[in-house]
């Protein structure tokens, strides 16, 4: 059985950053640091285990105040492994705590210990002023010399959402940054309706200052930048579908497969949606068909097994359709009513004056992001955003209902 992912932050990696920290401040207590950073941590799921590291180091750490913020700053920084001995690979999954530095899962509570004790020391600055803005600028720098250890996504936006026109503005400046996962914090730090993180507000009514960021990251060198900037943009077009719509078919283009590939990321959202105006541009006009059918092998489902689904499409033209093929299921609710989940099936052409069957199956077990009930469970077929046949199935959890 695999380790719990909670475990990323365990009393052995907390006595490790103590060490460290303990190297750069003479005054940290290491003993009340491990004694209140590891409490009931075996009761504590990872975020929560995080976040009491971080009020620890609130606690046990001098405070930053606005003649110590670059002291206090710059010697968590030199407590961190250095950029020369980084694996930038691991760095995407976590490195480990070594001799040479912190890395890895302990730059989360550090990043959000510059985040909150930024903002306690300018929650009486004015925005704009002098004191505000060289804090600021120390504070998102510093997060972006973590963020080359470990991705400081979560922390960064308490900055962001502080003072969103200078975030912006500073971004903008790492934008050529030779380091790819300073430039993924760009994209991935702004984005929307990051999960796990808070929600930046402003960018969800307004995102169009985050566009020429995505605009300039499109076409980055590494995949894992651009997933990013798709991400931001799948965010966007939860509240400004036509938006991104309209942009991302402006970013195609038939030579560039890097671009196919983000844009369909970008608009996953949108696709399972049947937006129009991105499945066009995608080559996915509305389907015309002879006949459509969808057959399930079991009408009545036993919870934890497998239903087939069995496709029967017939076509009578005279020319080949691009198929965008999802299929929507309408789950039960505790209330009796329903709501529905759209599935990814597949991509395929029907050729011209054909029959074909596709085949599907589809497991209904439990997972931690749905709840099912018993009843009547509808399914909907969409070819390109449109329902072209349906049909439903009884989900039961023993024999005998």
């Amino acid at each position: 059985m695999p380790e719990p992912f909670k475990n990323r932050f365990s009393v052995s990696l907390i006595n490790e950053m103590s060490v460290h920290i303990a190297n750069q401040f003479e005054s940290f207590h290491k003993e009340r640091f491990i004694h209140e950073a590891t409490f009931n941590l075996n009761d504590l799921e990872l975020k929560a285990r995080s976040l009491q590291i971080t009020s620890a180091l609130l606690k046990h750490l001098p405070q930053v105040t606005v003649g110590s913020v670059n002291d206090i700053y710059e010697k968590l920084i030199n407590s961190l492994t250095p950029t020369s001995l980084i694996d930038e690979e691991k760095a995407i999954s976590g490195g480990q705590i070594s001799e040479h530095g912190i890395e890895g899962w302990a730059i989360m509570p550090l990043a959000d210990f510059i985040a909150f004790s930024y903002l306690v020391l300018n929650e009486h600055s004015e925005v704009g002023s002098s004191q505000q803005q060289k804090t600021f600028v120390i504070a998102m720098q510093t997060l972006k010399e973590m963020t080359k250890r470990f991705t400081t996504e979560f922390a960064i936006r308490h900055l962001i959402k502080a003072a969103p026109e200078q975030a912006i503005s500073l971004l903008n400046s790492w934008l050529d940054d030779k380091n790819y996962h300073v430039r993924r914090l760009i994209s991935e730090g702004s984005r929307p309706r990051l999960p796990w993180g808070i929600q930046l507000s402003e960018f969800v009514a307004d995102p169009t200052p985050l566009l020429p960021l995505l605009e300039a990251l499109k076409d980055d060198d590494e995949l894992y930048v651009r997933r990013s900037v798709a991400n931001n943009m799948n965010d966007i077009a939860k509240d400004h579908p036509e938006l991104v719509a309209k942009l991302t078919s402006s970013w195609l283009n038939p030579k560039n497969k890097q671009r196919l590939q983000l844009v369909k990321h970008a608009c996953r959202t949108l696709i399972k949606n049947g937006n129009p105006t991105i499945l066009s541009a995608l080559g996915f006009s509305e389907i015309q068909l002879e006949s459509a059918k969808l057959t399930v092998d079991n009408p009545r489902l036993l919870f934890g097994n497998s239903i087939q689904l069995v496709l029967t499409l017939n076509s009578t033209l005279n020319h080949d359709q691009a198929m965008n093929i999802d299929y929507r299921i309408h789950h039960q609710k505790a209330n009796g009513t329903t709501s529905p989940k759209v599935f990814k099936w597949k991509t395929t052409t029907l050729k011209a004056n054909t029959s074909i069957n596709i085949i599907k199956k589809h497991t209904v077990k439990h997972v931690t992001t749905r709840t099912y009930y018993p009843g009547i469970h509808k399914i909907e077929v969409l070819i390109n955003g449109h329902v072209v046949c349906s049909n439903a199935f009884e989900l039961v959890f023993n024999e005998s209902h």
